[in-house]
Formats: C-alpha cells, structure tokens, sequence
C-alpha cells in the first residue's frame, strides 16, 4: 500500500459493490472482524426466484459483538464478482441471510477477503487484490457523512433531520440533502439512481 499523507487518510467505513448471482450488489461493507459473510433479508428478496429457492436451512445462531443474537433465514453458495472492466475475480462464497435491521445489503468477513487473496485498507479506502489482466483496487463508496438536523448541533431532537450524501469520492465537497421522512427503501432506491447515473446529474 502506497504511504498517504495525513489529510489523505480515510476513517470510514470501507463499502464496494459487486455482482452476486448477476445481480449488482451496492454497500457491501467489507469487515475482516466477521467470520462470515452475511447478506440482509431485504437484499436477498430482490434476487430471482430461483435464486431464492435455493436457500438452505441453517440453524446456527448468529451472535454480534453485543451478544444480540440474529434471526437466520438460512444459507446460500452464490458467485460473487468484484472488480472493474477485465480486472475482476469470480468467487463462490456462502453466505448467511440474516433478517436484521441494516443500512448495508450485505457483508463480506475474513472468508470472503481471504478466498479474494485481498488486502483491505481503510485508510486508502480500498479493496485490493490480483486478477489475471493485473492489481485492482476497488474503491470504497462513500457512507452518509451527517445526519443532523437543518439548523442545529448535533445531539438535539428538534426538528427534521437531514441526512447528507457524498456520491463522487473525486468532489467530497458536493453533497445531496435528503429529508429523514423518506423511507429506507426509498432513500436506499434513490442513492442508487443518483450514483448509477454521476455522468447525468449536475450537483
């Protein structure tokens, strides 16, 4: 890894997307401290059905770092690639579905970074391994970086809260307000549009 300057250093959390079982998998937070890989019942629901029908029963409980034990729909082996244009890797990982409350669709632990043969750096806000075509770097997407209410310090409950977006890592400076009534369903459909589509919007 490259030596960075302190002002390049990064803290957030460390998200990539990816293709699973073909379909394009957004805010996978990659967590070397998880012995699994998990993906979020309201990821798994928007896979095909036949993708769905192949979820295995799986009885184990699923403990965090709080001891909070999570309800398991059960486990599935799909492909997982990662990477850009010819620089991608194609793994199979099995993952467990998880019915949980998350702001992510999916985790991808020790299992998954080791099968990948890759380094993870949050500091460089990277994940980084070799493909045939040579070294790729998958960069991290950026988490919501406030969410504070218009108007006061943070801390206090008065009026609506504002969540603020960075989309394009290139202009961090350039952010999207979006208003605490959306739902999550909706804010997570919108934040998609908005980076699927960087080259047609204008912030």
């Amino acid at each position: 890894m490259p030596y960075l300057e302190e002002s390049e250093v990064q803290r957030l959390p460390l998200n990539i997307s990816a293709m699973i079982a073909g379909h394009k998998v957004s805010r996978i937070h990659v967590d070397g401290g998880s012995g699994v890989e998990v993906i979020y019942e309201h990821c798994f629901l928007r896979f095909d059905r036949d993708i769905r029908d192949r979820l295995e029963e799986d009885s184990i409980p699923l403990v965090g770092f709080n001891n909070s034990v999570s309800h398991l729909l059960g486990k599935i082996k799909l492909p997982v690639t990662v990477g850009v244009g010819d620089r991608v890797r194609t793994i199979n990982l099995t993952f467990t579905v998880v019915r949980a409350p998350s702001k992510y669709n999916a985790i991808l632990g020790r299992p998954g970074i080791g099968d990948l043969q890759a380094q993870a750096s949050t500091p460089h806000r990277a994940l980084v391994f070799q493909t045939p075509k040579g070294l790729e770097w998958v960069k991290s997407a950026y988490e919501v970086v406030s969410s504070v209410s218009k108007g006061e310090e943070p801390g206090k409950t008065q009026g609506k809260k504002v969540e603020e977006w960075v989309l394009c890592d290139k202009f961090p400076e350039q952010t999207v307000k979006v208003g605490s009534h959306l739902s999550d369903k909706c804010k997570s459909a919108l934040k998609e549009l908005l980076l699927h589509n960087l080259d047609v919007f204008a912030f």
